[in-house]
Order: C-alpha cells, then structure tokens, then sequence
C-alpha cells in the first residue's frame, strides 16, 4: 500500500535526524509528537531557514540589498509572490499591473516573484520602473527584508514574511 510505504521512508529519513530545530516550546511538543521523536532532542533555536530575516532586518543591509536590485531608497516596496497552481490554463498574474501603478505613483516599485516553473510565463517590460522581475533572484529572504508589503495568496511565503 503507498501510504505504508510514504510512512516507513519517512520514519528511516527521522531515523537519521541527529537533532530537530523548531521556533518555539509549542512547536517542541507538537514536532516530538507528530513525528514521534524524543523530545530531548529536540532544540527550540528557529529554524536556520528564516534566521537571516532576524540577523539581516538592519538599515544597512537592506539599502545594500536594494542597492544590488537597483531599486531606489526612496520607494516603498510591495512584493508579490503568489503560490504556483496547478492547471491547463495558462497563467494569470491576477494583478492589474496598469492600475496598481496608476494608484500607487511614484511612492512605490511592485517586485513580483513568481514561481520557477511559470516565472518566463510574463513580460513587464510596459511596467518598467514600476515593476522588477525578481523572479530569479535566488534568496526569497532578502526580498522579505526590502519589502513594505507582502501580497501573496496561500503560498506560505506569509509565514516567513511574519516574522518582519
């Protein structure tokens, strides 16, 4: 049966675990129970993965990260990183890329970081100024720091993004 077979290789994969990492006393007594792992062994220090958006949320590092993308000090920066669906249909933004920029002026720079398997799917050259293709920049984290706004749908972007 598959589902026997997904549990058994994920009990040999917990097998090998060494030590968990969570991000709070609540997640440690959740995670030793649902993966049926000893609690000692088990560290409340965050999640490496999410770290830099505490060590990096400094003044410094995010104008040299904006200065990187070429996006200038004086703009609020929304990000847009919707989830990948699947479907036949081709890929709607689901953003009107002319409003928002009508709306939001010159305060503003729209990134949009789409996933990888629909990111070539869209061309903002009419948007140019406004909108930045940050679709290959390859570390999600910096985006989060140099961004005012996070307009995601239920791709769990949201979660890192909190901790900001």
């Amino acid at each position: 049966h598959a589902s026997n077979r997904v549990q058994t290789n994920f009990a040999h994969r917990i097998g090998r675990w060494d030590l968990m990492s969570v991000p709070s006393d609540f997640m440690k007594a959740h995670g030793a129970h649902a993966f049926d792992y000893p609690e000692q062994k088990i560290l409340t220090t965050g999640f490496p993965r999410t770290d830099e958006l505490i060590h990096n949320n400094n003044t410094d590092y995010i104008q040299q990260m904006k200065r990187k993308l070429n996006i200038p000090d004086n703009k609020k920066v929304v990000l847009y990183a919707p989830t990948y669906r699947t479907t036949d249909e081709p890929f709607d933004l689901e953003l009107d890329l002319n409003q928002m920029q009508r709306i939001l002026g010159d305060d503003y720079v729209l990134l949009v970081r789409l996933h990888y398997f629909v990111s070539h799917s869209q061309n903002f050259v009419n948007q140019s100024g406004f909108v930045y293709d940050v679709s290959d920049y390859n570390n999600i984290n910096d985006l989060y720091l140099i961004s005012d706004v996070l307009i995601t749908d239920y791709s769990s972007v949201m979660f890192d993004f909190g901790y900001l």
